[in-house]
C-alpha cells in the first residue's frame, strides 16, 4: 500500500477545489476537502428556489494576472468568435499586461459545457 501524504484542504469554493487541483496534478499528496455545504463552487452558484433560478455570487471571471488566465484556459477554453452568443466578431479583453483575444477555431457554447464564455460587461 502506497503511504501518500495528505492535505487538508477547507471549502470546496474555486480556491479549494484550484488547491486540491494542483496538488494532484504537481505532489504526491491526497487533497482531502472539508465543505460545509452540500454544494461545491464556493458563493458562485446558481440555486433554485421554487422552480426559480437565482445567480448567487460572482458569475463572471477576471484576473490582471496572465499566468492565472492562462491556467483558467487550460481548464475552460474561451468560446469561439463564431459563437452565435458573441455579439460582436472580436471581444477583446484587456489586461493591464495582455489582450485576451477569442480565436475563430474556439469551442462553442452550443456544443460543449466545457467553454468559458465571453462578456462585454463592466463590473
Amino acid at each position: 500500500m502506497e503511504n501518500k501524504k495528505t492535505a487538508l484542504i477547507i471549502g470546496a469554493g474555486p480556491a479549494g477545489l484550484t488547491a486540491a487541483y494542483e496538488l494532484l496534478k504537481r505532489t504526491d499528496y491526497k487533497p482531502i476537502i472539508f465543505e460545509m455545504s452540500s454544494d461545491i463552487g464556493g458563493i458562485s452558484k446558481t440555486i433554485n428556489y421554487k422552480g426559480n433560478r437565482i445567480d448567487i455570487g460572482g458569475h463572471r471571471f477576471f484576473s490582471k494576472s496572465e499566468r492565472v488566465m492562462n491556467w483558467w484556459q487550460q481548464i475552460l477554453p474561451l468560446e469561439g468568435a463564431d459563437s452565435l452568443e458573441t455579439v460582436e466578431s472580436e471581444i477583446k479583453y484587456h489586461n493591464k499586461n495582455s489582450t485576451i483575444q477569442q480565436k475563430p477555431d474556439g469551442p462553442s457554447p452550443d456544443k460543449t459545457d466545457r467553454v468559458m464564455l465571453l462578456r462585454q460587461r463592466l463590473s
